[in-house]
């Protein structure tokens, strides 16, 4: 039996990525492991230092193994190792050991890179409406996925036709795996 495809969908904030994950969740039948640093925060409050990104990244994984573990045909994973290394880095502006091991050690079948092109939406969780910040933040992000992952998809563009292109980039991954 073929393991199950463990995808990632990452970005910088307002990207779409929880949107995408549904609809791609909705379109395979597959399993979200949602983003667990929102409820985090929610919880505890926004502000946050590096032992918050070492508790929410530990709750992350667990949630993603726990649910890969029960996965079938494939797992959607709403963000990933790459935010935690992002956050300690343009927010608190210093290296985080934590969040350069677990992009090293978390592999993926496949990752779906949001690119900023979408509208900014407020939330109370988000903190950067600034293009400027949301493409510096988008350059992180590109910079260490496509390092691992060079067949990364960069996703842009808006509606049914960005959700088509993700879906088709699934089929390949997902071809290629059978073969």
């Amino acid at each position: 039996m073929m393991a199950p495809l463990r995808l990632l969908i990452s970005g910088p904030e307002s990207t779409g990525k929880s949107t995408l994950a549904q609809e791609l969740s909705d379109h395979f039948q597959a399993p979200v492991v949602w983003e667990q640093a929102r409820p985090y925060l929610e919880k505890y409050g926004p502000d946050y230092d590096f032992e918050d990104l070492k508790r929410i990244g530990d709750l992350q994984f667990a949630a993603e193994n726990e649910a890969f573990s029960k996965a079938e045909k494939m797992l959607l994973c709403d963000t990933g190792p790459f935010v935690l290394w992002v956050w300690a880095h343009y927010t608190l502006r210093q290296e985080y050991p934590f969040a350069s091991a677990w992009m090293d050690q978390k592999t993926y079948d496949g990752v779906i890179l949001c690119y900023p092109d979408l509208p900014w939406q407020h939330d109370d969780m988000r903190e950067h409406p600034n293009l400027e910040d949301r493409d510096r933040l988008y350059k992180l992000y590109e910079t260490n996925i496509l390092k691992r992952y060079p067949e990364a998809l960069i996703l842009k563009g808006q509606g049914k036709s960005r959700t088509e292109c993700a879906i088709r980039y699934i089929n390949d991954l997902s071809s290629k795996k059978r073969d």
